[in-house]
């Protein structure tokens, strides 16, 4: 089962002191926005197809095996929710802050857990944050 890492409540509306930490957000929530589209995509289908092998009437334990899957899929839908949510904040926090830079564009370096490096390029193509990832 694929788990999802959200901030608590108390870290909405955070305030950035580093651009770093803006970007590093930025990027965690996105993969995060991929791979709980994939989760939610996935329960989808696991329930989809448990109701296309049932017959007319569930029985006890088939009623029970479709309330957890439909818990599963609701839950999956939540957290894809907030993550968009979430990523919405971050996102809306660095395009205005590209907006400030007048059509400049950032890049920017990242290293993975193994010390491989990918360098990002972000800007603003009217009111929307392009990178070049």
């Amino acid at each position: 089962m694929v788990q999802f890492c959200l901030k608590p409540e108390s870290m909405k509306d955070k305030k950035y002191k580093y651009l770093e930490d803006l970007i590093e957000d930025y990027l965690a929530l996105k993969s995060e926005r991929e791979d709980a589209a994939a989760y939610e995509s996935k329960m989808i289908d696991k329930y989809n197809s448990f109701l296309k092998d049932q017959e007319s009437q569930l029985k006890d334990d088939d009623a029970q095996h479709a309330f957890k899957t439909y818990h599963q899929l609701k839950k999956a839908e939540e957290n894809k929710k907030e993550l968009e949510d979430e990523l919405m904040e971050v996102e809306g926090i660095f395009i205005d802050f590209l907006k400030s830079l007048h059509s400049k564009r950032i890049s920017y370096e990242s290293k993975d857990d193994n010390k491989n490096k990918t360098t990002y390029l972000f800007w603003l193509e009217g009111d929307l944050l392009k990178s070049s990832e």
